[in-house]
């Protein structure tokens, strides 16, 4: 996925203040330490601790992408990646506290819908994608 959105990161210009950049990176930053402390929590109960690690990178590097492609590319569509990342960084937790934590199915209605919103929004960026790349205005 993040392959495909690479040519939003390329179009990008680099302006963008120290102030726009401390913002979305104490966002992750709280994100990685609830994804850390998560972890910590089902190592043992984990079949497969290799595969859980591919899967934590790849979801880590999918929030980082997220959360920071909106910094450089200020297109005003682009909101779309904050809702995409926080909709993946609260899916992902909810469905292992409900797996191997708690198993309340009100945490697994939370998951499901946070799994509904992350896919209303990919498609809805998908869909405004090419204009995204197109558009040459500056904003902001």
């Amino acid at each position: 996925m993040i392959y495909h959105l690479w040519p939003v990161l390329k179009s990008a210009a680099n302006k963008a203040d120290a102030v726009d950049w401390l913002r979305p990176s104490l966002g992750l930053l709280a994100i990685f330490y609830m994804f850390w402390k998560l972890s910590l929590m089902v190592f043992d109960e984990l079949p497969n601790n290799s595969i859980f690690f591919v899967g934590v990178l790849a979801l880590v590097c999918w929030s980082v992408f997220c959360f920071l492609v909106p910094v450089k590319n200020k297109h005003p569509d682009n909101f779309a990646l904050y809702f995409m990342g926080g909709a993946m960084a609260v899916m992902a937790p909810s469905m292992f506290i409900y797996e191997f934590i708690w198993t309340f199915e009100v945490i697994l209605y939370f998951s499901l819908l946070s799994m509904l919103l992350f896919k209303i929004f990919l498609v809805w960026y998908l869909i405004h994608f090419k204009y995204i790349l197109r558009s040459q205005e500056e904003y902001f």
